[in-house]
């Protein structure tokens, strides 16, 4: 199966979806303390990360058909090379520093988890694309949940696949199916009262950094509801994207993985230095973000085309 060819609609959800990020690490940074409880941060987290993995599914089975295994080694220069430039670049300040324990060296690594997460989601949808025999195909794709309820550390971010990898295998099965753009209109607006409830139902500690899935029937009733709660969100978020059509957009969601790597780093060094005010206003803090996302664009522009530096920090051209 071939993949589908470059669409400007994904492209701007991309942009959108990258912008939703820097809204959320913008209010982590200016709402210190108070993040979890933001209703604006509430209704970013609801969708935005399960449909950013659902859209790399969704374009990630064309390729795993392709290439097989092959995939693996492309992923890695593409999605860890980065984690291991700012990883080294970490380490070197620590050692600078005289911190220079196992733990400290390997904690360097441990950063931009997205990207640890999607890299893992490749590798466990290429090890279930071997199997032929339905069972063992079903088998493999629940591997990834119990991995990470059994065995979180495991993998780096091991506790945040049992909410990622179901949207990246969704992405893949409408893929399959034959889901295209067309299928998300104006009717499916129509599931925005149920919204609404589930976002008036989510509580601040359901999120998943705070309760990851375990096998107790009070975290599988979270995890359910968690799952329930994107789907229905990220379903409205893309039958209203028909109606967002900017060429600029479409432009920046092509360098979606360089702006998240330029704005890990940027909030980073922005916690740790605490150059930002905090407890800022709501009405200021949308406007920040925007500009912090026009910000980390044109950084990644500037930076994307230097020789080695741009294969260093995005894994080659984005």
């Amino acid at each position: 199966m071939s993949a589908p060819a470059r669409d400007a609609y994904w492209d701007n959800c991309r942009a959108v979806l990258m912008w939703l990020v820097v809204l959320g690490h913008t209010i982590q940074l200016m709402d210190a303390g108070h993040f979890f409880a933001n209703p604006l941060f509430k209704a970013i987290y609801l969708f935005h990360v399960p449909l950013f993995m659902w859209v790399s599914g969704y374009f990630a089975l064309g390729s795993l058909n392709k290439d097989g295994l092959k995939v693996i080694p492309k992923r890695a220069v593409r999605l860890l090379l980065p984690i291991a430039t700012i990883g080294s670049l970490q380490v070197a300040l620590l050692l600078w520093q005289g911190k220079d324990s196992w733990q400290a060296v390997l904690g360097a690594y441990h950063c931009m988890w997205f990207l640890w997460s999607l890299f893992e989601c490749f590798c466990f949808a290429a090890m279930m694309q071997l199997w032929q025999n339905r069972l063992w195909k079903a088998a493999a794709a629940l591997l990834p949940i119990l991995v990470s309820v059994l065995q979180p550390e495991a993998l780096p971010y091991g506790p945040y696949l049992s909410f990622v990898w179901p949207f990246f295998l969704m992405g893949m099965y409408c893929r399959y199916k034959g889901v295209q753009t067309c299928h998300f209109n104006w009717r499916w607006l129509g599931v925005l009262p149920v919204a609404v409830v589930i976002f008036y139902c989510y509580r601040n500690h359901w999120y998943m950094y705070l309760s990851p899935l375990k096998l107790q029937w009070d975290s599988l009733g979270i995890w359910s509801f968690r799952i329930a709660a994107a789907v229905v969100s990220g379903i409205i978020f893309l039958a209203l994207m028909r109606f967002i059509n900017f060429r600029l957009l479409s432009q920046m969601g092509k360098g979606t993985l360089g702006i998240y790597v330029v704005q890990c780093v940027s909030f980073t060094l922005a916690a740790k230095i605490a150059i930002c005010p905090t407890d800022v206003p709501l009405w200021l803090i949308v406007p920040a973000s925007i500009v912090l996302f026009l910000a980390a664009y044109s950084i990644y522009c500037l930076t994307r085309s230097i020789p080695i530096l741009g294969t260093a920090l995005y894994g080659g051209r984005n």
